[in-house]
């Protein structure tokens, strides 16, 4: 085995390790951003009535046999809230049930 060929071997084998993990982290990333699609494809929008709170907008929206915390979790980090406060006329996005 001449020289040539033995730095295109290890040519190769570098270019197999990076783009072997390469395909599997775009793979993964596919599924994930299909997930995420699939989730924010289903939600719906509600515009904060005077009074509401996010208590009561979680109650309306909850899917069957989740935790209330969790889903008032859920709704602050999909629209991005602080400490819970909605104001009159914000619109939420809920997510899918």
């Amino acid at each position: 085995v001449n020289r040539k060929q033995t730095s295109q071997r290890r040519w190769l084998r570098r270019a197999m390790l990076l783009l072997v993990p390469a395909l599997v982290l775009a793979g993964a990333l596919q599924l994930f951003q299909q997930h995420i699609s699939a989730d924010y494809g289903q939600q719906q929008r509600y515009v904060v009535q005077p009074g509401d709170t996010l208590w009561q907008v979680a109650r309306a929206y909850i899917p069957e046999r989740m935790d209330i915390r969790a889903f008032i979790y859920r709704l602050e980090q999909v629209n991005g809230l602080k400490g819970g406060i909605i104001h009159p006329g914000q619109q939420l996005l809920i997510p899918g049930r």
